[in-house]
């Protein structure tokens, strides 16, 4: 048994060493995309996909993705058991026990669907505090201009306030006049995949879900 464990700890410790050699090419796009790195490490850098070399920004990317899933699966379950709950509902025909059965798989999913919305709160607060070290609410953001008043401050989800007193994404604020080859402006990344082309999209920068990114278009 003991022989049995030190073969398998060492053929661990082989596996992750050789990772940076395995790994070395993995990804094409910048940011890495699913289908190159998987569900959990959807959109981190290229580097940090091929070298191991990961910002903080990665990281977060990693446990957003992983919050996402879980609360997807999470939800997904508590349709079920309000499904499962309407079903014993609907068959019972005045049967006690399965009216129970149904009452009680309801009041379980509404107790889930409480958890599922905490716990979605939570994921948001703690990725907030680690990527910009402030919880922003609706309460936080400001209101932009006249003029130059706020320039800079946060105006909405990843918008802020433009030298002219207008809330825009920080993806539009990323645009400069000299600029003749091409935009940043949001766009769903998805759209332009399904089209055939590479984007070259940096994420959060623009409001929505995920698949809303800041993305550069050339003209």
């Amino acid at each position: 048994m003991k022989k049995i464990s030190l073969i398998l700890s060492m053929s661990f410790l082989l596996s992750v060493a050789a990772l940076p050699v395995f790994a070395s090419q993995i990804c094409t796009n910048d940011p890495c995309v699913t289908s190159e790195v998987g569900v959990f490490m959807d959109g981190i850098s290229r580097s940090c996909g091929n070298t191991g070399d990961c910002s903080m920004d990665d990281i977060m990317q990693v446990f957003h993705n992983i919050g996402n899933y879980v609360l997807g699966i999470s939800g997904s379950l508590v349709l079920l058991m309000y499904v499962i709950g309407g079903l014993y509902l609907i068959t019972s025909r005045g049967n006690t026990s399965q009216v129970q059965k149904g009452i009680k798989y309801l009041q379980v999913s509404t107790v889930g669907l409480v958890i599922v919305f905490v716990a979605y709160a939570g994921v948001k607060t703690l990725e907030s505090v680690l990527r910009g070290g402030d919880v922003l609410t609706s309460e936080s953001y400001v209101t932009c201009g006249p003029g130059e008043i706020n320039e800079g401050e946060p105006c909405g989800e990843y918008m802020r306030c433009s030298e002219i007193g207008t809330c825009e994404s920080e993806c539009d604020l990323k645009n400069t006049t000299g600029d003749t080859t091409g935009s940043w402006m949001c766009a769903d990344v998805d759209i332009i995949e399904a089209s055939g082309d590479t984007p070259n999209c940096v994420i959060n920068l623009c409001p929505g879900d995920e698949s809303n990114q800041c993305c550069y278009i050339e003209f």
